[in-house]
């Protein structure tokens, strides 16, 4: 692997595409239907550019090429696309470009630009096969890159066919987002130094003389670094990894791309004696529709579980019960000259429990150096709820730093637990290490790996020995072992403290696109409980409140005038184990002609009105 800095993905003009395809097969305008197309080249014309023909489109001067099969391979049928990279340019807009599938593909948000078009699917899938136009012989130089694309450059993904000495490549390019928290490595989600443009050889030294096959597909999962973009060669996965979806959502600060074509792209070094040459595209399928990575549904367990500390509260609690003559459900309408209304309640009280929960940190560690055996290791574990093969683990991440130690004894690693005879039981793990190869002893910078997926990993960082592997294998040898075994577990260990005290930060992982995230540390989870009312006689001293709420009043008298002593000053009596308060009714407005109204009178205890306020009209 090899590091090129920032690539920018699309630079060109907006070319519209046209036309039907040589085979065509869609669904209906549904993100569960699926678009489909093949293009075997067989009705195009021969000895000509592909621009113009059944919705391609090829304005540039390459050494691209409509050709007669006059090279002996029978699954071409009677022509194929050529292309060779003899001329290139650093354009887009005016390379070769496929027809465009009827529904694009991409996160919900993409931007489709001017081309793409349709319902936006969430699986987006390539493949074709390439031979080499001189099998005899390497041409030197030649590389042609196809990309997943939405018609104008704005590429989503890399795949890169070549030649070299000891035989035909495929180069495939991902932009990885690594996520490395704080220090001089920039922003966790960002465009920073640690952040770029990744190359993987997935598949070296293939026969000249063969004719091969590439496929790629892309799942969109909805937010940032998960993307699933896996690449067989010949029919056998050789690749997963991501989009290049963050190299859009931070360091353009723009939409991700939506695709629906492929862009065949002459580009870099020209190799100008394959001039006439170069590879023989054909059979290309293209295809959207429903997503086909899915998060796997399972349950996250911690070791040792974050802390917290619970702290509660008791208070009484008071709400009134209006008593006659005023009626309890509001409907009581006096005349607005009377002199008193008796105002009168009953208490009745509860208790109200308020508890609060705060969350404590994650501790994370691994600690040799004392006689406390309970903090020996620690352990992140996840267990898929469906069956899951080996071959189907899209991504195995963790967002970690060291506070104390580093990598040592084969920890930091994820643990992967496989059933490989079928019988439910676990036969061994898979250790996938942390850190720098072949040491796997600095867990600092870029050499953490933290927000990297491990899976996607082309170094031989793959412990297999539990299952008759290399003790340093890669995830191509991974594969070839254990491809087809059952998934029980993955989980994320530390337990070199023998080797010197471990500890660390952590703040997520990811399994199968399920996310473990922490709680986090001195958040509050607050929960009240209340016993039901009941009456009580111990009743504190108490403030009479009143509102005005409307000064139109509401239906007829209904109830008496009558002659009682009215009360002065604020507080209620308290009589008979209830509040009792004689209200002056020229009190609530002296003003006759605007007295009427509806009127809330209350209980105020302790300052606060209790709830059921006693409620009537005056008219």
């Amino acid at each position: 692997m090899f590091t090129v800095r920032k690539m920018c993905p699309a630079v060109g003009a907006v070319m519209l595409l046209a036309g039907v395809m040589v085979t065509t097969v869609t669904g209906t305008a549904s993100p569960v239907a699926a678009a489909s197309s093949t293009t075997d080249f067989e009705g195009f014309t021969a000895d000509s550019s592909p621009n113009g023909q059944f919705g391609w489109s090829s304005t540039g001067p390459y050494d691209h090429e409509i050709v007669n099969n006059t090279y002996g391979i029978a699954a071409f049928g009677t022509k194929s696309l050529r292309v060779s990279n003899a001329v290139t340019s650093g354009a887009f807009g005016d390379q070769t470009f496929s027809s465009s599938l009827v529904d694009q593909a991409g996160e919900t948000t993409a931007d489709g630009g001017a081309l793409a078009s349709g319902v936006m699917q969430p699986h987006f899938e390539a493949s074709w096969q390439f031979a080499s136009a001189t099998p005899g012989a390497e041409q030197p130089g030649l590389s042609v890159v196809a990309s997943p694309d939405r018609g104008d450059g704005a590429r989503m993904s890399w795949v890169q066919m070549a030649d070299t000495p000891d035989g035909l490549q495929v180069n495939f390019y991902d932009y990885r987002d690594e996520h490395v928290t704080g220090g001089a490595l920039g922003d966790p989600n960002g465009c920073a130094a640690s952040d770029d443009f990744f190359l993987t050889t997935v598949a070296s030294g293939l026969d000249r003389t063969a004719v091969h096959s590439v496929k790629i597909t892309m799942d969109f999962l909805e937010g940032p670094r998960n993307d699933v973009v896996r690449v067989w060669v010949d029919g056998v996965l050789k690749h997963t990894d991501t989009s290049w979806e963050d190299y859009f959502r931070y360091c353009e600060a723009n939409q991700t791309r939506s695709v629906d074509s492929i862009l065949l792209r002459s580009a870099g070094t020209a190799a100008p004696d394959t001039l006439g040459n170069g590879f023989l595209i054909d059979n290309l399928n293209l295809t959207s529709g429903p997503t086909v990575i899915a998060a796997s549904a399972g349950a996250w367990s911690l070791y040792p579980q974050q802390t917290s500390s619970t702290s509660s509260t008791t208070a009484t609690v008071y709400q009134a019960k209006v008593r006659p003559p005023i009626n309890a459900d509001g409907s009581s309408n006096f005349p607005k000259r009377r002199g008193v209304i008796p105002v009168q309640f009953d208490l009745e009280s509860a208790t109200r429990t308020t508890t609060t929960t705060t969350v404590g940190p994650v501790v994370f560690e691994s600690i040799g150096t004392d006689t406390d055996t309970s903090n020996d290791y620690s352990f992140l574990k996840f267990v898929p709820t469906t069956p899951m093969l080996f071959a189907d683990l899209n991504n195995l991440t963790a967002d970690y730093s060291f506070t104390t130690g580093n990598c040592a004894g084969g920890s930091l690693r994820w643990s992967v637990k496989l059933d490989v005879n079928g019988d439910g039981a676990g036969d061994g793990n898979i250790a996938v290490y942390f850190g720098t190869v072949p040491s796997f002893t600095d867990c600092s910078g870029l050499a953490s790996n933290s927000g990297k997926n491990l899976i996607g990993s082309s170094d031989a960082r793959f412990d297999l020995t539990q299952l008759g592997g290399p003790f340093y294998g890669t995830y191509a040898d991974s594969l070839a072992l254990v491809g087809g075994a059952t998934v029980l577990s993955t989980s994320l260990v530390l337990d070199s403290g023998w080797a010197g005290d471990q500890r660390v930060t952590l703040t997520g992982a990811s399994a199968d696109g399920n996310v473990w995230v922490p709680q986090t540390a001195g958040s509050t989870v607050t929960g009240v409980v209340t016993t039901p009312f009941a009456k009580t006689c111990a009743l504190p001293a108490a403030r009479i409140q009143w509102t005005k709420n409307d000064p139109t009043p509401d239906g007829a008298l209904n109830e008496a005038d009558s002659v009682q002593p009215k009360d002065s000053g604020d507080f209620y009596r308290i009589v008979d184990c209830k509040y009792i308060y004689n209200l002056d009714v020229s009190s609530l407005d002296p003003n006759l002609a605007t007295r009427g109204g509806t009127y809330r009178v209350w209980l105020n205890i302790a300052g606060s009105n209790v709830a059921n306020p006693a409620q009537f009209d005056l008219r």
